[in-house]
């Protein structure tokens, strides 16, 4: 488990000593990754992680993202490393996810159906997908973004849309609502889980259902497009 230990970002595994990453002021980058970032640390990250940072207003979480051009992304889930890669970052991290590396006109719905259910599957457990640029030279604007955003300096909204939102907030459920579907905030989160319980049944429920039980038409139409 990765955590924030005094200034310190520390590596914990049972039954052995804290491995030290490094200062929680620090950006991590894995020394396999070619693209060059400004400041970052590149060094041998456990499990090969892609990047590390801490997060949170007072640098108190640490995020664990992979990083994937879309290449890359379908040949490793078909061999099963994605899935291993995405499982060690739900289990280790108090954030994290997947950084997608699209060219100009990938669109996702050109995936296979099950690569894309398990990114959905991802997003319902909490986990972020962010879709970065394919060119190396803009990696290091897009990482230095996200860590602000997940660091509270800028909201999570804008590294899609530029706008300023605020910050997805409640229980995890509430949160994964919320991160899925535009236009539905803590108080909408809370009236569709009460009614649903869970985050599938809000997604593959009626259109109906899903309006009378407080979800708006602007979640509504959120919702269309994601399915």
């Amino acid at each position: 488990m990765f955590e924030v230990k005094g200034n310190n970002i520390i590596y914990k595994v049972e039954g052995e000593d804290d491995v030290v990453i490094g200062p929680k002021t620090s950006l991590f980058k894995d020394k396999g990754e070619s693209y060059p970032v400004n400041g970052s640390k590149d060094v041998t990250l456990p499990e090969r992680v892609d990047l590390i940072f801490a997060v949170g207003e007072g640098l108190d979480k640490v995020a664990g993202f992979e990083v994937k051009k879309t290449p890359d992304l379908i040949t490793s889930w078909v061999a099963h490393r994605l899935q291993r890669q995405l499982r060690f970052i739900r289990h280790n991290f108090e954030v994290g996810g997947l950084m997608i590396r699209c060219s100009e006109g990938f669109w996702v719905f050109e995936l296979e159906d099950d690569l894309r259910h398990d990114l959905l599957k991802l997003q319902v457990e909490g986990g972020y997908i962010l879709f970065g640029p394919d060119r190396d030279e803009d990696m290091e604007s897009f990482i230095k973004t996200t860590a602000e955003i997940l660091r509270g300096v800028k909201n999570l909204k804008t590294i899609f849309s530029g706008e300023d939102k605020k910050y997805v907030s409640g229980s995890r459920k509430q949160k994964a609502v919320q991160g899925l579907l535009r236009g539905v905030g803590k108080k909408r989160s809370s009236k569709l889980l009460k009614v649903f319980k869970s985050v599938d049944r809000i997604l593959s429920c009626s259109d109906e259902e899903f309006l009378r039980a407080g979800g708006g038409k602007q979640g509504l139409k959120s919702r269309k497009e994601l399915l």
